[in-house]
């Protein structure tokens, strides 16, 4: 997510206990478990110590992403506005003990690399997507390469990226227009590559959705957190929002789900990582955080990535 009006004070995070879940809620939310988004490897790697990452040079670092084939992170960086078509984002390579391996592996600035306002992030196959304004840059995940973007029709702040278990990529629009007002373009696509063509379709739109951001796909269903809500909800192929679950502080940005099925959700107004049970608790993990923005996780070490948006910095956290 990008950067709206901060919260007037900083507050506190606390654990807050929530009404137990329904029935229904922890059958999706289990459900979703069974499907892990991050590749899983044979045997994690022991633990390394917890890092903070900060002038490195990262300008505005909105999304974190392990790539365990390569064994690196890569951070995406806005630089500047994040609704103005500058062409200067960036994504940065770093190692897993905290060296920048190419802080401008992908750079807008060069000729033949069109990157904007880079937000979230997918791998798939051999593609690394992001998303960027009103468009899905593609790139060669091992060279870093452009290709053909996918552009989305109407949308206004594309936010975060998923793969599905199908192979098809999901992306939310949080329906921002300048000076993050309101565009009523809130909705969540889907995109496929069929016979090398883009097939682009909308699976749930309306303001109802109240500024969609982080996704996570299950079996069937896909997984969000919204902005103005501070909701974690599924959202049924059919584009319907069910089992909705309000966690304690709004402006929610990234979500993740690890391969044993634990889920975290960041969140700014929280100022903290939640960790969401299938009980419909809430328990805030590393408060007094700066804009959190989109958390990523490294299953070999069991430690989340976690963006810090206003101060440039990047962290890594044990779970």
């Amino acid at each position: 997510m990008s950067r709206p009006p901060s919260p007037s004070s900083r507050r506190s995070a606390h654990r807050v206990p929530h009404r137990p879940a329904t029935a229904r809620q922890a059958a999706c939310w289990a459900a979703g478990a069974a499907i892990a988004l991050c590749t899983a490897c044979s045997d994690p790697t022991p633990v390394a110590a917890d890092l903070t990452l900060e002038n490195v040079g990262f300008m505005t670092p909105e999304s974190a992403l392990h790539d365990p084939d390569a064994d690196v992170y890569l951070v995406s960086n806005i630089q500047g506005d994040p609704f103005e078509k500058d062409d200067n984002g960036f994504v940065s390579r770093v190692s897993p003990d905290g060296v920048v391996l190419e802080l401008k592996w992908i750079d807008g600035a060069k000729e033949d690399v069109e990157l904007d306002a880079p937000k979230g992030m997918a791998i798939l196959g051999d593609e690394l997507w992001i998303a960027d304004i009103d468009q899905l840059r593609r790139f060669d995940r091992k060279t870093g390469e452009p290709k053909p973007s996918v552009a989305i029709p109407g949308a206004t702040f594309l936010n975060d990226v998923c793969v599905a278990p199908d192979g098809a990529i999901h992306v939310s629009d949080s329906g921002f227009a300048d000076g993050f007002a309101p565009s009523s373009t809130d909705a969540i696509w889907r995109v496929e590559i069929v016979e090398g063509a883009a097939q682009v379709v909308t699976i749930a739109r309306g303001e109802e959705f109240a500024h969609p951001n982080g996704l996570c796909a299950g079996a069937k269903d896909l997984f969000c957190v919204d902005w103005a809500r501070g909701e974690f909800v599924m959202v049924t192929p059919s584009g319907k929002r069910e089992t909705p679950l309000a966690l304690p502080k709004k402006q929610l940005d990234g979500l993740v789900r690890t391969p044993a099925g634990r889920w975290f959700a960041s969140s700014w107004e929280g100022e903290c990582i939640y960790e969401i049970s299938q009980r419909g608790s809430a328990t805030a993990l590393f408060t007094g955080l700066e804009q959190p923005a989109d958390i990523g996780y490294d299953h070999r070490r069991g430690r989340l990535l976690i963006p810090l948006f206003g101060s440039d910095k990047l962290l890594f956290r044990k779970i």
